[in-house]
């Protein structure tokens, strides 16, 4: 999968989305004091993604906006299915917006 098909899903009112959260990635969620809710900000809210880098095949690395100077990356595997698109959620963290903006 591309980016720009991994956006178009993203706005499409058509497919749902389910956002799946690994065991690892609730784990990291915790000590880094990051809620799901957080998490599940970035894939209700599309259009405030502020970039997105592909990793592999359906693997990407999410940037969102989460404090003023501060960025929440959020590293996903996607995979679409008919009428909706499944998102797992492999880790998270959050890092200062100069690093993105390198």
């Amino acid at each position: 999968m591309e980016i720009k098909q991994l956006m178009e899903l993203l706005y499409s009112k058509r497919v749902e989305v389910e956002v799946l959260m690994t065991s690892h990635s609730k784990e990291r969620m915790a000590s880094r004091n990051i809620s799901e809710e957080d998490v599940r900000e970035v894939f209700n809210h599309p259009e405030k993604i502020l970039g997105i880098l592909k990793q592999n095949e359906n693997k990407f690395k999410i940037y969102y906006p989460y404090t003023q100077n501060k960025d929440l990356v959020v590293i996903v595997t996607v995979s679409p299915g008919k009428d909706i698109l499944y998102i797992r959620v492999i880790t998270t963290f959050v890092q200062e917006s100069k690093r993105r903006l390198r």
